[in-house]
């Protein structure tokens, strides 16, 4: 599982088909499906997309790049995918979490504490 787990996480994108992937473990897409979900608690598109929103997390923190450019950095879509699934997972959107966790005000300057 370790090795399906870089596999996908090296594909951030989504290029790669789950059928691609089993065939490399020489698995059958269901067996793999079963198997991935065993071992991590998740399916594997799942736990694709929250590897996503950890890679968003990241650029979110270190640069200030706009949304639209790190959704499709971190594999989505286009920034309404991202903000859907961020929202999802995270409870809040990316702007509202970004804002939070660099401590900016709604303006974008920093808030002194």
């Amino acid at each position: 599982m370790k090795r399906a787990c870089e596999r996908l996480d090296s594909d951030l994108g989504g290029e790669l088909s789950l059928q691609q992937i089993a065939a490399e473990f020489g698995l059958s897409v269901g067996h793999f499906s079963r198997a991935f979900r065993a071992s991590t608690g998740l399916p594997p598109h799942q736990w694709l997309l929250r590897q996503r929103v950890k890679a968003a997390k990241e650029l979110m923190t270190v640069r200030e790049l706009p949304l639209a450019e790190i959704a499709i950095s971190a594999g989505f879509a286009n920034q309404s995918h991202f903000t859907r699934v961020f929202s999802a997972a995270v409870g809040i959107s990316p702007g509202l979490w970004r804002r939070e966790k660099l401590g900016l005000s709604e303006g974008g300057t920093r808030r002194l504490v």
